[in-house]
């Protein structure tokens, strides 16, 4: 399985080179990684099968006039089919619907990441008091109710964000997960949603619970539209909790569609969106979960917001989809890449929730270099807010051809072993590279 460990340290100067080839041989540059394991399936999400997760939280759920109102049953069924139209193939939990979440995944062939949990409150002066061993009987028995639904991909344990420093809390976490794996013969994996500002270190305190990692990474709700590269730093503290854990974690990107743009950023929608996905898989992302598609009032960009997901997330699905590169991929570290105009670095400000009192810096361009069947998949996400210029090398002399899998005007020969790319600001690029005796 792919990981990309807090990335590769690039360092992007003139004088220094990311990756230096030590054979330039077109043989040695395509040589083909590890094939994926053969018994896993399609017809099941990653970890358990091959199929890339790419969920919506809230799949049917609001309405326009009334947050947590419901639909008539046919609005609801014409919800669903457009998202499985639109090219998706999963469901997330749908909070107020979930008590229909089996029947409309077995209605509609759709996967599902599915709820458990007791309705319950512990922020509450009054929250609902059990036993770990009542809790484990209580989920045990509405885990065995469900266990039979092969749709399942996932468990979500509700409720969710339980903190890791309430003892309470952590019991409960415990007693849910334990039960789970108690009652489920098909060991399906377990994500509990986590907190925007939490470290890797705060992950980590309830991921030893858990097979999933992912929290928000809502760079507009954080006041960091202008600091897109907040969904790297997210990336990281996941992979740093995966390695405090010591064990193989999924690791997801929780993205954002809830909140309307300031009206000038309106047209940046479609950029942010793109940059967001790219550069979440680019530091290591092995699923997304979108929060939401709830229709919601006083959210106008709901549609500007899906249609740009709708263009980029079947990419991902399915056999010959993206996903199975960045799942399965090979990491490399043979291309170089140097930033020749525009900036190398760009900064986070500090981020108080998260206890960073002073600005983090990253390399201004996220490098993900891979090699997945025959071919070779380089993605560059610019972060910063203004044009990079980059000289890509330490590719064979020999005829490559490069396509961008998001641009089919920039497609282009490599036949002196370098190219010259320019990112617009926030702008993302995934060459794919063969060679031409292929």
């Amino acid at each position: 399985m792919k990981k990309i460990p807090l990335l590769i340290a690039l360092t992007f100067q003139m004088t220094s080179m990311y990756g230096q080839a030590t054979d330039r041989s077109a043989d040695a540059f395509f040589a083909a990684p590890k094939t994926p394991p053969p018994d896993l399936s399609f017809d099941r999400a990653y970890p358990q099968g091959r199929e890339f997760p790419f969920a919506f939280l809230s799949v049917g759920g609001g309405m326009e006039t009334d947050f947590m109102g419901i639909y008539p049953d046919e609005v609801i069924n014409e919800l669903i089919q457009e998202y499985k139209e639109a090219g998706f193939n999963m469901m997330a939990p749908r909070y107020e619907l979930d008590y229909r979440n089996i029947e409309d995944a077995e209605k509609h062939d759709l996967m599902l990441i599915h709820s458990v949990g007791i309705k319950m409150n512990f922020k509450s002066d009054t929250p609902l008091k059990m036993t770990p061993e009542e809790v484990k009987e209580v989920i045990g028995k509405e885990v065995r109710e469900a266990a039979d639904c092969e749709l399942i991909q996932w468990w979500n344990v509700e409720p969710e964000e339980l903190r890791f420093w309430m003892k309470n809390e952590m019991e409960y976490l415990q007693a849910v997960t334990e039960a789970i794996r108690e009652n489920d013969p098909l060991n399906r994996p377990i994500w509990m949603y986590q907190a925007t500002h939490f470290t890797g270190e705060a992950m980590a305190k309830a991921g030893k619970y858990l097979d999933v990692i992912g929290k928000g990474n809502y760079t507009n709700l954080i006041r960091k539209k202008d600091e897109r590269v907040f969904g790297r730093w997210t990336m990281e503290e996941e992979l740093k909790a995966e390695e405090i854990l010591g064990r193989d974690m999924v690791t997801i990107s929780v993205l954002e569609m809830f909140m309307d743009p300031d009206q000038e950023d309106w047209e940046l929608i479609n950029d942010w969106v793109v940059h967001d996905v790219f550069i979440s898989v680019a530091t290591g992302a092995e699923g997304f979960v979108i929060y939401s598609l709830r229709k919601r009032p006083n959210f106008a960009a709901h549609k500007d917001y899906y249609d740009a997901y709708k263009k980029i997330g079947p990419m991902f699905l399915g056999p010959d989809g993206l996903g199975q590169v960045y799942l399965y991929g090979e990491e490399r570290d043979d291309i170089s890449v140097n930033v020749i105009m525009g900036p190398s670095e760009v900064e986070m400000s500090p981020y108080a929730g998260a206890g960073l009192s002073k600005p983090t810096t990253f390399e201004s361009v996220t490098v993900s270099n891979l090699a997945y069947g025959d071919k070779r998949y380089l993605t560059l996400v610019n972060s910063a807010n203004e044009p990079v210029q980059l000289v890509v090398s330490n590719i064979p002399y020999m005829a490559v051809r490069a396509d961008n899998l998001l641009d089919d005007a920039d497609s282009f020969w490599i036949s002196e072993g370098e190219f010259m790319v320019t990112l617009p600001p926030l702008g993302v690029a995934v060459y794919e590279m063969w060679r031409s005796d292929s």
